[in-house]
């Protein structure tokens, strides 16, 4: 084997380990995507639930609106509780502020016949934290009177 024999032979090695190496990044990457996504979803599942249980105890009279209105308007947000599922703990926290009827906040303190209810989650799964519902896309809803 001459010189030029082995340099091809050293260059299509290097070549192969960086296909491979490049190809298990891509793999890995797509596996936490789809991962993120199944707690993401979950996420979403369960701050439709919240809206719905206030919804149901709304309707059903258990709640009023005031009582709702002093129960969520805690600076920071009240926590409503922690779910564990599939290995994943999630937080979860509702604010409310009083708002229009189009979900605009108004300033506290403020008496209202409209509350914007938000959302927020955060699940940690192991040593990774994913936040759901917070920052540009918080999931809201409004509740009048």
């Amino acid at each position: 084997m001459n010189l030029g024999q082995m340099l091809l032979v050293l260059l299509a090695i290097v070549l192969m380990t960086t296909i491979v190496l490049t190809l298990n990044n891509s793999f890995r990457n797509q596996v936490d995507m789809a991962v993120r996504n199944v707690y993401f979803t979950q996420g979403v599942k369960i701050a439709d639930h919240v809206f719905q249980r206030y919804e149901a105890q709304l309707i059903s009279d258990r709640l009023t609106f005031d009582n709702m209105r002093d129960q969520l308007s805690v600076p920071g947000g009240f926590h409503f509780g922690t779910e564990s599922i599939s290995g994943a703990v999630y937080n979860i926290n509702v604010l409310s502020v009083p708002s229009d009827l189009t979900g605009n906040p108004l300033p506290l303190g403020t008496l209202s016949d409209h509350q914007r209810v938000t959302v927020s989650i955060r699940a940690e799964i192991g040593d990774r934290i994913i936040e759901i519902g917070t920052g540009e896309f918080p999931f809201t809803k409004v509740f009048s009177r």
